[in-house]
């Protein structure tokens, strides 16, 4: 399932994640990323004008290996309107079009609704091939389920922000013709961490998560091959973003990715229920 894959980039050009303890990603280990992703059948790319100077390490290996045709979504900056967000953005990625924008908050495309139908007009077909919206709740989901121009929708989905909790939701979208990406899928590397390195403000995720482990135990799986598998078998679900530090991690998703669990695995997680929803948003965090 690689083919469903989408190579987060946020790491190109900042030092993220809660368990993140390497840092910034150099441009040769971006480089290198690039490379196996490509060779590997991961040709989508997520960005975004925001992520530091990730669209310009993208740019600068696609201006080195031409033949290299990654399918790139971005996302509009904040600080200046849609249009010159995007020729910005494809001015950094040496590009003419890009497969999707993205804005990076509902509050944002809120604030711009009332430009949209020129940008799309002025810039739809001809640089970029859809528009979409990242958000975070079933409340945003439902309102732009009501949007035709909205065409691709990114949400969090997790084993612990999961089927229970957004299923119907996305179901709604997916009803009307909009393609699902999900982020999250190790909830910034949350789920690898030890119990005591896991934050105080995020100590009641402990009991769920240390179910899941007894669930990996009991069949002789990795956290990682379950959490992402559990995504990546939702059939309504299209793509799947995934962040990396570096090639080994890469191979290790890859890997992961294409060796598929029974979904009676996945029964137990599709009952779990995180009440305060506010543990799984890691803007909160």
């Amino acid at each position: 399932m690689s083919n469903k894959l989408i190579l987060g980039t946020v790491q190109f050009g900042l030092a993220y994640g809660v368990n993140n303890s390497a840092g910034q990603v150099t441009v040769e280990q971006s480089s290198a990323i690039l490379e196996h992703a490509y060779t590997n059948g991961v040709t989508s790319l997520d960005t975004a004008s925001s992520y530091g100077n990730s669209e310009l390490v993208i740019g600068n290996y696609l201006g080195k290996n031409p033949g290299k045709n990654f399918n790139i979504i971005t996302k509009f900056s904040n600080q200046v309107d849609c249009g010159s967000s995007l020729e910005s953005s494809l001015q950094k990625l040496r590009s003419d079009k890009i497969s999707s924008i993205l804005f990076h908050s509902f509050s944002h495309y809120a604030e711009n609704k009332h430009a949209l139908d020129f940008f799309i007009r002025k810039y739809k077909d001809v640089n970029v091939a859809t528009i979409g919206v990242s958000v975070y709740t079933n409340e945003e989901l439902e309102q732009l389920a009501q949007d035709d121009r909205i065409n691709v929708v990114q949400l969090p989905f997790n084993i612990l922000d999961n089927h229970v909790l957004r299923s119907e939701a996305v179901l709604e979208l997916k009803s009307r013709g909009k393609t699902i990406h999900t982020r999250s899928a190790f909830l910034q590397g949350l789920i690898f961490m030890d119990d005591e390195k896991i934050p105080v403000k995020l100590s009641p995720l402990k009991e769920p998560l240390n179910l899941i482990k007894q669930l990996c135990d009991e069949h002789r799986l990795d956290i990682g091959h379950l959490a992402l598998q559990y995504v990546l078998q939702k059939d309504y679900i299209d793509g799947v973003l995934i962040g990396v530090d570096s090639v080994t991690q890469l191979k290790q998703n890859l890997k992961w990715s294409e060796i598929t669990i029974q979904q009676e695995v996945f029964r137990t997680i599709d009952t779990i229920l995180i009440e305060d929803l506010n543990l799984l948003n890691p803007s909160t965090w």
